[in-house]
């Protein structure tokens, strides 16, 4: 009989599977009065001014690439460096940033909105056009970024129930009441934004606008995303006033809301470095380390090969998760390991991937519209070096003429970088022959080589196995080549002179094929044939110099009226020897940045400067375009102390019983419904002194940490946190096993004895993490956080636990992710001089929370601080924990004991104070062991990093057998210059 049945289940269970999934396919699909023709671009309208095919994006007809880098405005507390950093992305090649709009950061309680000061988007947008950067907006609602809540308001988190509509993990539920909030920031933010649009603004920014992220259609191909939650947002938008291309990204396209088939040419790549976390003792420099300084140029350009030409790198600068923006994801530095470092530095992983961006802008002419080629004329002598091949098309050009771009990434198994590329070519009406030609590239990097490409000048390129960094068009009748000191070869069709410093051989194939290499020395050569118009002029710059190859493209829409002749493929000025570069053209002014042991600047350009700058010919290039110029002296850098002294110590205890109590049910206890999701909550309880044992126990179920205290004397504290999915703590996905979070503590040295008629007082400080960021199918944004659940084992049967909570009311503050979460942080008496401070006093438990404040000049005389940039930083060390104010902003948090892996926290400029203003820093300090003064270390000072191999990363003292070796190492300082070119 059980065998029937058995049978019969299995007959209709394919049935029943069928019904289930064509019921979800239809519940999925909603019925909101919303069609694709009410979100639709309107082409018909706008398509003149912004376009696109399958190939690329086109700009008033202009096809455009699109090189952006993602830039987080609210991780940057100090509206005044959004300047300078953006500046950075420019120089690093970039002609674009995403950027994510942050609702909570805007909106602290239901319908108040805030964009003044730090929160003025209006001011960034702005701020992108005289930067001459497209813009693409993300404001959400929902942007993940390792942001507590995935960016949504806490009030929001609070009031709803579905939040991004989610009934459960997994599983979907329309909430006509999210879409209400959702809708109450789209009226907020898009107007905006809208005002800056490129079809409403001419030189307006915004090209595109997200909506929504990774919310995901398909799961493994089961339906998931609700069609009228993309509907319902995608129609707000159209209503406030967005009329450029909405998007959205996910992390898989087979299951994403987008028209299929779908192009290739847009993709957004988390390929600018990875976060770390709590609980791991890995550093974002060792993040870098484990990358690499090509990661970023290699993923980049794989992406390339497949034929994107609309890219957004993930993160370019990463920033700080200043106060409490992050989440149980991350810590207080957003460095990310970056191109551009969190303190400002230009990495060797730009100065890469900036070399393979001037390839791809110099040649944009040719590779905007490109198809794979299905059999390629080149293989290798190695495996795994040679990628794919794509061929450009151009209108009127025969097949077979078509421009090669051939893409090269060393993933060899043996790691061998140097091997042969041979090359099949057809001379004419001859047979096809094939050649070999050297090629050098180190393991893990890329470069897109040339071929079948006719200069300018009448010259005809086979192959080139040697890395053309940069193209520059002279007069239109001279082309100048950019390559380096490299092992690698040029082959040409034809007869061809070869003349300059370089010192060169001519190899001859078949019947006119000429090949060229160079000796291992930077310098130029000029190359002819003998029906050139003009020349082609090859500079061969060594490592160095190529690391500081700096480039201005100015596309078509942003050309405006100056000195320089515009063609959108050719830089309008070419420089190095700096680490830095911003180029005006309207003003012809130079911004550069450079160290102590960067002594000039070389200038490529088309136009004479102007005689009083003082250029001079170079001895290496003596060409009548390049130029070079001595820096003037001036104060050196390398004598700038940058290790203030720090003053003024003073100090303050928080007393638990001058706290505003109120009372609560634990089950109704937490940060969500209390709004006090910012840091710590206290919880409080008082029970009589009558034991039912002689040991007395207390159970403890919170997140994420806790300190315990018990008549004011320390009884210990403990972390609760996971990188597992279910488990306690857990940083992602919902928490299933949450009751497995009890920790015992013997409370029983610490009771007034039995039968004491005074009243035995419990405080439990808690500290929260972080809300989780309710990513991608999981919901967990409302994962318990707070006191859980607090037992006492050991009193008599009758006693009851009565609790009382204080905290900060997120609400009434004018920045909810700017505080402690301690009630009375802001408390500016009964402090109490202290002649030697925490460095001498040490860390007790007993001590509660205590407050340590000093002071500091600024180590940059103010006279000098527009031309000397020297970032600071706060080093600690010791076994405490300690959340860090800079003049009144929560900059980070520091665990001493081992939760995180940060010592190092970076001074914003732009919150430092300069010459006779003194800067504050507030630090609130407990302990759950005792720290001795000599285990402690309090200091600033400048940042002290690798400036040979560029990482950025911070060079330590090592250690030695019988004392420590002191390295001699320099704070990072560059100096600013402006020059003139006309």
């Amino acid at each position: 009989m059980a065998i029937v049945e058995l049978a019969a289940l299995l007959t209709v269970l394919p049935a029943g599977l069928v019904a289930v999934y064509l019921w979800l396919l239809q519940s999925r699909k909603g019925g909101l009065p919303i069609t694709t023709a009410d979100c639709a671009y309107d082409k018909s309208k706008y398509g003149d001014i912004l376009n696109w095919d399958k190939f690329c994006l086109y700009i008033h007809g202009k096809p455009t690439l699109i090189i952006s880098g993602e830039f987080h405005y609210w991780r940057l507390p100090d509206k005044s460096r959004w300047e300078s950093i953006l500046k950075k992305y420019r120089a690093g090649g970039f002609n674009c940033v995403r950027i994510y709009f942050h609702w909570g950061y805007h909106s602290p309680d239901n319908g108040i909105y805030k964009f003044d000061d730090n929160r003025d988007v209006n001011y960034l947008l702005n701020l992108c056009e005289s930067l001459n950067l497209y813009v693409l907006a993300a404001p959400g609602p929902y942007i993940c970024a390792e942001t507590q809540a995935g960016g949504f308001p806490f009030w929001v988190v609070e009031k709803v129930k579905r939040l991004r509509n989610l009934l459960f993990t997994g599983f979907k539920k329309y909430d006509p009441e999210f879409s209400d909030y959702q809708k109450q920031w789209f009226d907020n933010i898009l107007p905006i934004i809208a005002k800056h649009q490129i079809t409403e603004k001419s030189g307006g920014c915004v090209i595109a606008v997200q909506i929504e992220n990774e919310l995901i259609e398909k799961i493994i191909n089961l339906p998931f995303g609700l069609h009228d939650e993309m509907r319902f947002l995608c129609k707000v938008a159209r209503d406030c006033g967005i009329n450029v291309p909405l998007f959205t990204n996910d992390p898989m396209e087979l299951g994403s809301f987008i028209s299929k088939p779908s192009s290739n040419f847009f993709n957004r790549g988390s390929f600018g470095g990875w976060f770390t976390t709590y609980k791991l003792q890995h550093t974002f420099d060792d993040v870098y380390n484990y990358y690499g300084d090509a990661f970023t140029r290699t993923a980049y350009e794989s992406v390339l090969a497949q034929g994107c030409t609309m890219s957004s790198i993930y993160m370019t600068y990463g920033g700080t998760n200043w106060g409490t923006l992050g989440d149980i994801d991350g810590y207080t530095s957003y460095d990310y390991s970056a191109c551009i470092r969190e303190y400002g530095y230009m990495s060797s992983r730009i100065r890469e991937l900036r070399l393979g961006i001037h390839f791809i802008r110099s040649f944009s002419d040719l590779f905007t519209r490109t198809e794979r080629v299905k059999n390629p004329n080149i293989s290798t002598s190695i495996n795994n070096v040679f990628n794919l091949q794509r061929k450009s098309l151009m209108k009127n050009v025969k097949p077979g003429d078509e421009v090669l771009f051939s893409f090269f990434r060393n993933f060899n198994d043996h790691q061998t970088p140097m091997f042969q590329v041979f090359v099949a070519y057809k001379e004419g009406q001859r047979r096809e022959q094939k050649f070999s030609m050297r090629c050098l590239l180190p393991y893990k990097t890329s470069f897109i080589a040339l071929g079948n490409y006719t200069t300018i000048t009448g010259l005809n390129l086979i192959f080139s196995t040697l890395p053309i960094h940069l193209r520059i068009i002279q007069n239109l009748i001279n082309e100048i080549w950019i390559i380096p000191v490299n092992v690698g070869e040029l082959a040409f069709q034809g007869d061809i002179t070869v003349d300059g410093n370089l010192a060169y051989t001519i190899r001859k194939v078949g019947h006119a094929i000429h090949i060229v290499s160079f000796d291992d020395v930077g310098g130029f050569a000029r190359i002819k044939s003998p029906d050139s118009n003009g020349d082609l002029y090859i500079l061969r710059l060594h490592k160095e110099s190529l690391s500081t190859l700096h480039t201005t493209f100015e596309d078509s829409y942003w050309a405006k009226s100056n000195d320089f002749t515009t063609i959108p493929h050719s830089p309008l000025i070419v420089s190095w020897g700096t680490q830095n570069v911003y180029f005006d053209p309207s003003n012809s002014l130079l911004e550069t940045q450079y160290g102590d042991q960067e002594h000039e600047i070389t200038i490529l350009s088309s136009k004479e400067p102007a005689d009083h700058v003082r250029f001079q010919s170079h001895p290496t290039y003596p060409l009548p375009f390049v130029y070079k110029k001595q820096f003037t002296a001036g104060e050196k850098t390398s004598e700038v102390h940058l290790v203030p002294k720090l003053v003024r110590w003073s100090y303050r205890t928080t007393n638990f019983n001058d706290l505003d109590w109120r009372s609560i049910d634990l089950k109704n206890g937490g940060p969500i419904e209390n709004f006090h999701a910012s840091g710590h909550i206290l919880y409080s309880t008082k029970f009589p002194s009558n034991y039912s044992s002689s040991k007395v126990q207390l159970s403890v179920n919170m997140r994420h940490r806790c300190t315990i205290f018990v008549n004011d004397h320390f009884v210990g504290g403990h972390t609760t946190f996971s990188r597992q999915l279910f488990f306690p703590g857990s940083k992602n996905g919902p928490e299933l096993f949450k009751h497995f979070g009890d920790e015992k503590y013997d409370i029983t040295q610490f009771l007034h004895p039995n039968g004491d008629e005074e009243k035995n007082s419990l405080v439990i400080l808690v500290e929260s993490w972080g809300l989780s960021r309710q990513s991608v199918i999981f919901n967990d944004v409302k994962n318990p956080r707070g006191l859980l659940s607090a037992n006492i084992n050991g009193l008599v049967k009758e006693t009851k636990l009565s609790w009382n909570i204080s905290g900060v009311d997120l609400r009434k503050l004018d920045n909810p992710y700017n505080t402690t979460g301690i009630p009375n942080e802001r408390k500016h008496f009964d402090w109490k001089e202290s002649e030697k401070g925490i460095c001498g006093h040490g860390v007790v438990p007993n001590d509660g929370i205590r407050w340590w404040c000093f002071r500091f000049s600024h180590p940059i005389e103010s006279k000098f601080k527009d031309i000397l940039n020297a970032p600071l930083r706060l080093v600690l060390y010791g076994a405490f924990t300690s959340y860090i104010f800079l003049n009144d902003t929560l900059i980070g948090r520091y665990y001493g004991n081992g939760d995180c892996a940060q010592h190092d926290y970076y001074l914003m400029d732009g919150l430092l104070k300069f010459g006779d203003d003194e800067n504050e820093i507030i630090m609130m300090v407990y302990s759950w062991e005792t720290v001795n003064p000599e285990e402690i270390v309090v200091e600033i000072r400048g940042w002290e990093i690798d400036d040979v191999k560029k990482s950025g990363n911070l060079i330590k003292p090592k250690k030695g057998t019988d004392e420590d070796i002191e390295l001699e190492v320099k704070p990072w300082i560059v100096r600013k210059e402006f020059i003139p070119l006309t």
